[in-house]
């Protein structure tokens, strides 16, 4: 019996040690109003893949929130799900229109859509979402646009506002939904009014004073940064309008891809939760009449990875994954494989890194300079041209070993357009160009604002350059070489069937053919290796435990039938000693 135990508990030990190690959740401080937040997705539905810590999915997420429901019922409180917009254009789920992601999109339950930039750049992508029975039609109500109009129109692309009912607590929120002063959508389709404008007009002002309805608190998803101005703007509106100064207020930025939460007074907080589907943001409030002033806080917040463990151990539930979310995450497969983004189209030589300083070995800015440009925009002249990227096109680095389609989607999300701003710029305007790099900072990053492909101290000042840029930055751009040239600088010409994206793809497929059967795979850090040799030894001890205990058990067991032949009774109850 004893050796029986000491087996059992050497045969657990060793599964125990080749198992996850469980994670500790965060603390979600459950309020009488909470809204679980995704924001900036981008098309990355299958999660942030180059992640591994980072491996939950859309799926993953929808049972952690049906979970979350039916915990906060059990509670009497109220959850509502909130996506804050710019969730096209990325990886390569999310196409231009983006046919394959709506689908997706429309099996999870969002309470609240709200629209960015992204959402109304291109052409394609807006005729699609506002067609006859398509994604705006199908929520129902639930897209919001408190500042987006059909063009030449008063009419909204969405809803201009929602109120929002709790099943159980019984709260009433009443809901906007606003982008930053955009000018980027396609000006026959949509207009983007001045936030300052809207939160001047008749209906904002009806509809906060409560003319249209009581609520409980207010929910305003501004797709723009934490700091931006305008929130603080919409803020004192709503204060001036309400005789109630306590009126709770929560406040969901996006845009700027990072993680930031900003008390604003009293009773307003704001919150901002990364992107790419690298975390999912949770914020709660009480009833104001509950909270003592000075007492207790009346907004809690979280922000938590999105890895499957981490959200289990963050409910204290058993098991993460619902039928529900098993049956998302395969409609995703089911669309990646039909999309081919699993398909294999290169094998990289080494690791390029998206921090890398430019002149290292490992620099994929280096590389998308030094090789791609050169070999794929039409024309290129080394000597006399120059291209300016905005950092924030790149989003992952490239690792050793094979390359599949969706690795490159989701190394460069953009869908940017290559643009070239003219010919024959002076090297002075060029230089001017620099002032933009405060406007267009890029938080948690140290690379700089703008990646030039050429060093800007080797401009001379009156020489002239062929300049290149994205889609995105080529307004801005335009603006200051105007100033500069007064009003000369020409009109920026589009490169035809060449992108950001596109470029890379096709450096790829030309020069990074096949893989050699020692990089067949993924490279994997000193640490994965050592931490894989070191579960590998492990392993084998434990099996070696195994066996010499099945053996001894063997033995023994062996033994014991021989004793218990000796000395078995007879039919009359007499042992027998033969």
């Amino acid at each position: 019996m004893v050796s029986r135990i000491i087996g059992s508990f050497l045969l657990g030990l060793c599964f125990r040690r080749a198992s996850y190690v469980q994670a500790q959740g965060a603390d979600l401080y459950l309020g009488d109003i909470n809204f679980v937040i995704l924001t900036d997705m981008h098309g990355f539905v299958k999660g942030t893949q180059n992640d591994p810590n980072l491996d939950a999915d859309y799926g993953s997420v929808l049972s952690f929130v049906s979970q979350m429901r039916s915990i906060s019922t059990s509670l009497d409180q109220d959850v509502f799900y909130i996506n804050n917009g710019d969730f096209v254009s990325g990886s390569g789920f999310s196409g231009n229109p983006p046919t394959a992601l709506t689908p997706i999109m429309e099996k999870f339950p969002w309470d609240l859509i709200n629209i960015g930039e992204h959402e109304i750049s291109h052409r394609e992508t807006v005729e699609f979402l506002l067609q006859p029975g398509g994604f705006v039609d199908w929520w129902e109500g639930r897209v919001l646009t408190s500042n987006i109009v059909l063009a030449g129109t008063d009419t909204p692309m969405g809803s201009r506002y929602r109120f929002i009912d709790g099943e159980n607590w019984g709260s009433v929120v009443l809901a906007l939904g606003f982008l930053y002063n955009f000018e980027g959508a396609p000006a026959d389709l949509l207009e983007v009014i001045p936030v300052e404008d809207v939160i001047l007009s008749d209906w904002f002002t009806s509809v906060v004073l409560g003319e249209d309805r009581d609520y409980d608190g207010i929910l305003v998803m501004a797709h723009m940064d934490i700091e931006d101005e305008l929130i603080g703007k919409i803020l004192r509106r709503i204060r001036d309008l309400t005789s109630d100064y306590d009126m709770p207020v929560t406040f969901v930025a996006g845009h700027t891809h990072y993680r930031a939460y900003k008390k604003l007074d009293d009773y307003s907080s704001a919150i901002e939760a990364g992107g790419y589907m690298d975390t999912v943001g949770f914020i709660s409030s009480h009833n104001v009449g509950e909270v003592l002033p000075n007492t207790t806080e009346l907004f809690h917040h979280s922000f938590l990875d999105t890895n499957k463990e981490f959200l289990r151990a963050t409910l204290n539930v058993t098991v993460l994954d619902t039928a529900e979310g098993q049956g998302l995450s395969e409609f995703i497969e089911e669309i990646e494989k039909s999309l081919g983004l699993q398909d294999y189209i290169g094998c990289a030589p080494t690791t390029y890194k998206k921090e890398a300083e430019m002149s290292t070995k490992d620099s994929l800015t280096g590389l998308y300079f030094n090789e791609v440009i050169p070999q794929h925009v039409p024309n290129w002249n080394t000597t006399g041209d120059l291209f300016i990227l905005g950092s924030k096109e790149f989003e992952y680095g490239i690792l050793e070993g094979e390359v599949l389609r969706n690795d490159l989607q989701i190394v460069v999300p953009t869908q940017d357009a290559i643009v070239k701003l003219g010919d024959d710029i002076p090297g002075w305007v060029i230089l001017s160009l620099k002032n933009l790099e405060d406007s267009e900072k890029a938080p948690n990053s140290i690379l700089p604002d703008f990646l030039w492909s050429r060093e800007a101290d080797d401009l001379e000042l009156f020489d002239t350059y062929t300049v290149y840029t994205g889609e995105s930055y080529v307004r801005a751009m335009s603006e200051v070489m105007n100033i500069a040239l007064s009003g000369s600088a020409g009109n920026p010409t589009e490169i035809k069937n060449v992108t950001i994206k596109s470029i890379v793809f096709d450096y790829v497929e030309a020069n990074w053919v096949v893989c050699s059967s020692s990089s067949r795979s993924k490279s994997m850090s000193g640490g994965q290796k050592a931490g894989i040799s070191i579960g590998v030894m492990a392993g084998v001890c434990c099996f070696c435990i195994l066996c010499l205990f099945l053996r001894k058990q063997r033995k023994e067991d062996e033994f014991n039938q021989h004793y218990d032949d000796a000395f078995e009774p007879e039919q009359n109850g007499e042992a027998n000693y033969t």
